[in-house]
């Protein structure tokens, strides 16, 4: 029995919609191993796929996506590095750094704690560009009510219950609590950017 709903987008892309940020990441990572696919990136709820159909049908494709929602996602591993980001905190690195502790009723001080002692894992990339979702915050943030029309590169940002950073320069409507100078992305590498999903992050204080 189909476990999953598939919405045809154009002919070449399909949407795949699924319960939570761990299925769409155990899809999108079984989908990739198959090697048909052009393309295929997932979201919090949705898996976005692109491929040819002069190389894999409509009907092959359904198969192969019920092929790995039949399959169990293996259990998570320990990642076998941390990427550790410097970060200034607060002044003209994390602009917003007070107004989130107002919001939040609580001290600048506390949030650059709680926020530097937690393991975080990159769940997706978007909105632009190298741009990294982490989760999960033990706060909400509201974002702000007018973006930024520039935030620098290296900007890590609070936003509902998630932590974001800025691999390039850009606008975002993202309250910014510090910067890292640490170079996230190059394009002579391959990838070029350092982040990608599954990737675990630790925040260090500078001068810590």
């Amino acid at each position: 029995m189909t476990k999953f709903n598939l919405s045809i987008i154009t002919d070449d892309i399909v949407e795949v919609s699924v319960p939570d940020i761990k299925t769409a990441q155990h899809v999108a990572q079984g989908l990739r191993a198959f090697g048909d696919c052009i393309e295929v990136v997932p979201t919090r709820t949705t898996v976005a796929v692109m491929f040819s159909p002069s190389r894999i049908s409509l009907k092959t494709l359904r198969l192969r996506i019920d092929e790995v929602f039949s399959t169990p996602p293996t259990a998570p591993s320990t990642p076998a590095g941390i990427v550790i980001l410097p970060v200034q905190y607060g002044g003209e690195e994390g602009p917003d750094l007070e107004l989130i502790a107002d919001q939040l009723e609580t001290t600048p001080q506390k949030i650059v704690e709680v926020h530097s002692s937690q393991l975080f894992v990159v769940d997706l990339m978007g909105f632009t560009p190298g741009f990294a979702y982490l989760s999960e915050l033990e706060w909400s943030v509201s974002r702000l009510d007018t973006p930024r029309p520039f935030v620098e590169a290296g900007s890590i940002g609070l936003a509902g219950r998630l932590s974001g950073i800025y691999s390039l320069q850009g606008p975002g409507g993202w309250p910014i609590i510090g910067r890292t100078t640490h170079q996230l992305f190059d394009l002579n590498a391959d990838p070029p950017f350092l982040l990608k999903p599954g990737c675990a992050v630790r925040f260090q204080p500078v001068g810590s």
